[in-house]
């Protein structure tokens, strides 16, 4: 879609217009992936940890791929890591702010960890010249140890979603077609607007991709937050979150790397590794409680929003 010609307006209507698409295919397809986690009896952690993730990652991961196709790694790259950040200090402090959230042992002592683990290796691969294959390989390599971990360890006493399953079986898979063709067409709108509009007010793609394109392909996953968050559902909101950051960091940045035409260099982007280890961080302290009480409540929420807010600041100044 060529956007170059057209007014400002007109672009920003089209980014909405994009958002629109995305969201309301994010929504069938997490419809999808709940029912079918429903069906099979799926504990609460295993479905906000890997099928919410799973779906709720999809815009980032459909936005990332068409970006790179179009030569635009910058924003494929701004995307993930915005993303990153929002989904901590945006969506969690949200969800933060409706009703404290609940963490469990597993979620502290081993799903926190891993994501800032993973985050410490993206850190020391990036001190190189580039991005290289056999590093490609050990962070998908990565990723399926924690799949297969997850669904070794993780129990079922953590409880199946308190959800109602209304539907046939033929009216899932509708939502799964339907959400996947909405994803995928809202994602190409939101590319061509921001791709246009970076032109348009002189900011740099990557910046676009940081902060508009980022915030717009989090919003399934603050949906899904403040949903958990009203329903109590602690296991659901903090598992979909740490599993779709996991996601971003050994699924989608890998595809980027794997589909670029030309070598990713990372070592300049040092700065966005600031805030996602410092949000990484305070989640961790946050969760473990200095009250003991193992939540995040409504005043480590704020905490977490206005890192946020400084993060956007700073990109946006």
């Amino acid at each position: 879609m060529d956007l170059i010609s057209v007014s400002a307006g007109y672009l920003v209507i089209v980014f909405f217009l994009g958002l629109v698409y995305l969201c309301l295919g994010a929504y069938w397809f997490i419809e999808a992936a709940i029912s079918i986690s429903l069906r099979f009896e799926v504990p609460k952690l295993l479905v906000g940890s890997i099928i919410m993730s799973l779906a709720t990652t999809s815009p980032e991961l459909m936005v990332s791929v068409i970006s790179v196709l179009k030569g635009q790694v910058g924003l494929a790259l701004g995307n993930v890591f915005g993303s990153f950040v929002a989904n901590i200090g945006l969506v969690l402090g949200v969800a933060g702010l409706i009703r404290p959230i609940k963490v469990s042992y597993i979620i502290i002592h081993r799903q926190i960890p891993f994501m800032i683990a993973a985050l410490m290796v993206l850190v020391i691969s990036s001190l190189g010249p580039y991005i290289e294959m056999w590093e490609v390989v050990a962070m998908l390599a990565g990723l399926v140890g924690w799949l297969i971990w997850l669904v070794c360890n993780v129990q079922g006493d953590e409880g199946i979603p308190d959800m109602s399953l209304d539907c046939a079986w033929w009216v899932t898979v509708v939502w799964f077609v339907m959400g996947v063709a909405s994803m995928q067409w809202g994602s190409g709108l939101i590319i061509a607007s921001a791709e246009s509009l970076a032109l348009v007010f002189g900011v740099k793609p990557y910046v676009v991709g940081l902060t508009v394109v980022a915030v717009g392909t989090s919003l399934p996953e603050l949906a899904s937050g403040v949903y958990g968050a009203i329903r109590g559902e602690s296991s659901l909101v903090l598992g979909n979150v740490l599993g779709a950051n996991v996601l971003l960091l050994l699924l989608v940045l890998p595809v980027i790397f794997l589909t670029s035409s030309t070598h990713v260099v990372l070592s300049d982007k040092l700065f966005d590794y600031l805030f996602m280890g410092l949000t990484s961080v305070f989640l961790w302290l946050f969760s473990m409680g200095f009250d003991q009480e193992w939540e995040i409540n409504r005043y480590e929420a704020v905490i977490m929003l206005s890192v946020f807010g400084v993060y956007q600041f700073l990109l946006l100044r």
